[in-house]
């Protein structure tokens, strides 16, 4: 009869391996998840948009519930896979394991057993390896198994952080923007209130903001799109909306003389809310988008919502002498790009459905 322990025992190192390789990009690599965390992400928020089709009314619940139960599949897979790795390594070799009296011979269950209380460094004693190779596979499973738990805890502490400085930023977007969730109107209200050097400052402290998010969204690309609550203006896509209609509102009042100062800072607003986008586009969208979004193509409707933003602003300051929708051409592509990634958002999220956003 041909031997199969070594075979075995192989498997359940390539089953270890591919799950601490899968935690290792997950928790520790900036900007992807693992394959087999990654997958898991999808299906929950597959099953989830499946769940909205034939449940609606429970949309913002089952949104809200998404993201904490890939995390927690994820995790539970990840320890599941680990142990039964292990357990295929021992299995071959249970005849050079000590057991008390009340097992007689020992089997795959007892193998899964002591695979599960080394991962969790409990080691009650009853099972025992005798053999030196064992002995230090053992050790390597529980501090490995040690290693990779601090990792998770981690990887859950910088979620819930960025998590929370992503609705800190979406909540600020909401009162700057006076509860109406329109970009424009941020700057709008501040050119009733503020001299322009008051509205530079405001900015410059907003574009800290968006950076650490941006960071963090880049870091970690579960929060670019699954991360949400129940409570729309925390959704990322009111976020994107807000602070690109105020960097475009922005780029469009420093083209008035008096408000020349805000060049740089308009631009560099605009920087941000484009790879912001690109970040989520990226990661979760089409390659065809990834593309328009690359080279931008306005039309007509663009022009359109440029000659509205500039009447909003007009009306509050008659005097401004703001540029011509012709003549600005990186405004245009900004408006566009933003137009093209909602529309795809909403595809996607149905996020429309939780606002009166059209």
């Amino acid at each position: 009869m041909v031997d199969l322990s070594w075979l075995i025992a192989l498997f359940g190192v390539i089953l270890v391996l591919i799950i601490v390789c899968d935690i290792i990009l997950t928790v520790l690599h900036v900007d992807t998840d693992g394959v087999i965390a990654g997958a898991i992400f999808r299906v929950v928020w597959k099953a989830a948009m499946r769940i909205i089709r034939f449940r609606p009314r429970y949309r913002r619940n089952v949104v809200a519930m998404s993201c904490p139960a890939m995390i927690v599949a994820a995790i539970a897979v990840w320890i599941g896979l680990y142990i039964l790795g292990f357990t295929f390594i021992y299995w071959p070799y249970l005849e050079y394991f000590r057991a008390s009296d009340e097992w007689d011979v020992l089997g795959f269950v007892d193998a899964l057993y002591f695979s599960g209380i080394t991962a969790a460094v409990l080691g009650y004693g009853d099972i025992t390896p005798l053999s030196g190779a064992l002995q230090i596979t053992a050790v390597i499973q529980a501090a490995l198994g040690f290693a990779l738990l601090t990792g998770i805890i981690t990887y859950l502490i910088s979620i819930v952080s960025g998590v929370s400085d992503r609705n800190a930023l979406s909540l600020r977007l909401w009162a700057e923007t006076g509860r109406s969730g329109y970009g424009v109107d941020a700057i709008i209200r501040s050119l009733k209130n503020e001299e322009p050097e008051d509205l530079r400052l405001r900015l410059q402290t907003l574009l800290i903001s968006m950076h650490t998010i941006h960071q963090k969204m880049h870091q970690f690309p579960i929060l670019d799109l699954f991360y949400r609550s129940k409570d729309p203006i925390y959704s990322p896509e009111f976020m994107i909306r807000s602070i690109s209609q105020m960097a475009i509102a922005t780029q469009i009042l420093s083209t008035d003389k008096r408000f020349k100062r805000l060049t740089n800072i308009a631009e560099e607003l605009g920087k941000v809310a484009y790879e912001l986008m690109f970040i989520i586009v990226k990661q979760h969208l089409s390659k065809d988008l990834k593309g328009h979004l690359k080279n931008p193509s306005p039309d007509h409707i663009d022009e359109e919502e440029y000659k509205n933003i500039c009447k909003s602003m007009t009306d509050v300051l008659p005097g401004l002498n703001l540029m011509d929708a012709a003549q600005n051409g990186k405004v245009l592509e900004l408006i566009f790009q933003l137009r093209l990634v909602l529309n795809q958002l909403d595809i996607f999220t149905g996020w429309r459905m939780d606002n009166n956003y059209h």
